[in-house]
């Protein structure tokens, strides 16, 4: 996997053994560079997260600029697509971070820290942007690429700085 991405697919816990999303890297849709994450859900079928995630040592205090791209392509709601109490209806594709710091069990963040807009429908590449400053106590922030829906989501040239 290109620098660390893993794949968050929670699936496990709502669908039977063995069903599962298309997550993979390819080559056919990319923004630079070799490849891109892909997602893909085709069902009408809930389920709960579908992310590519790496989990980065950040600095209390300290200012970060996200940037990242995605595309999307037929990305709407699903029958209970959602992450859990209190997210939104299932039907975008996002970046999305949760702050953690190992020393406490109330991890990770609630809510999450969206690092750009919530996109559905079908685009071009679109650049996504945040900047924001890691709260006091918080070494830890899990970065995810998520898709919550179903449809088909590419990520690609992610940089935290």
């Amino acid at each position: 996997n290109p620098r660390g991405w893993l794949k968050g697919d929670l699936l496990t816990e709502t669908l039977p053994a063995g069903v599962r999303a298309d997550m993979t890297f390819t080559t056919s849709q990319k923004y630079s560079g070799n490849s891109s994450g892909q997602i893909t859900w085709p069902s009408n079928a809930g389920h709960l997260s579908l992310f590519w995630f790496q989990t980065l040592s950040v600095k209390p205090g300290k200012t970060y600029h996200f940037t990242g791209w995605i595309k999307v392509q037929g990305v709407k709601g699903c029958t209970e697509c959602n992450s859990g109490p209190g997210t939104p209806e299932g039907a975008t594709a996002v970046y999305e971070g949760a702050y953690s710091n190992p020393s406490t069990s109330l991890n990770p963040s609630v809510p999450a820290l969206l690092l750009g807009q919530r996109v559905s429908g079908t685009t071009g590449w679109l650049e996504e942007k945040q900047t924001f400053t890691v709260p006091a106590g918080v070494t830890q922030l899990q970065l995810e690429a998520r898709l919550d829906g179903r449809g088909t989501v590419y990520f690609d040239d992610v940089s935290l700085n």
